[in-house]
């Protein structure tokens, strides 16, 4: 188990780790002491297979070098700026400039929501938002890659220009990969992430159970969704 105060090796240099910002079962992601602009990302392994610690390995280092020679994926996507020499994680960069989406969503109890939406935030700068979201999704989508996962609690809006960056990046695919997992946040998920065909009706209907999407299938248009 990592904690707040514990050390990290990151090209063969000690860091300590600060705060804890969050995380979840996947994972903890900390400040980094001396590093303000930076965070840490801990993935949970215990329960990891060797195979699949290898794997995951692989992907962030697939995610690293995608960063390395791709501006445009760097300017809306948290890559890895480089991976832990002895934790399966990375260090990114901290969007400190940025908000998370949620707070444009989520109306204050107690709130008049009238009052809330035409004064808090202006119609300019949540068309702004939208504008700035589609063409950060049409870039990743441009570049070969599927988010995954996308959800407000994994986009960020820079607080004065608008401009989008997606966090959590872990679970970014190529396109091309034939990965059928389910990954997602419950509520934001396609419906042909989480829900098997229906065979029994694809019969009954006289359809080709072949034509009707598999559980899990990762594409741009279940991004989109």
């Amino acid at each position: 188990m990592v904690n707040e105060g514990n050390k990290v090796l990151i090209n063969g240099k000690e860091y300590t780790l600060g705060t804890r910002l969050g995380g979840g079962l996947e994972g903890s992601i900390f400040n980094v002491e001396g590093l303000p602009n930076h965070v840490i990302k801990i993935i949970n392994d215990t329960k990891m297979s060797k195979l699949q610690r290898n794997e995951t390995y692989n992907h962030l280092k697939w995610l690293y070098n995608l960063g390395s020679r791709n501006k445009e994926i760097r300017q809306v996507l948290t890559v890895p700026k480089a991976l832990l020499d002895d934790q399966l994680g990375y260090i990114m960069l901290k969007a400190s400039e940025h908000d998370n989406l949620e707070k444009y969503l989520e109306v204050p109890d107690m709130t008049d929501f009238d009052e809330w939406y035409k004064k808090k935030y202006t119609l300019k700068k949540r068309y702004q938002i939208i504008v700035n979201l589609f063409n950060s999704l049409r870039t990743l989508h441009l570049s070969g890659l599927v988010f995954t996962d996308l959800s407000p609690n994994n986009i960020m809006v820079h607080k004065t220009q608008n401009q989008i960056v997606f966090i959590d990046t872990d679970n970014t695919r190529n396109r091309m990969d034939s990965y059928l997992g389910v990954l997602g946040t419950p509520g934001y998920m396609a419906p042909e992430i989480y829900r098997k065909p229906d065979l029994n009706l694809a019969k009954s209907c006289g359809i080709d159970p072949k034509i009707l999407s598999n559980c899990g299938r990762i594409t741009p248009e279940s991004d989109i969704f």
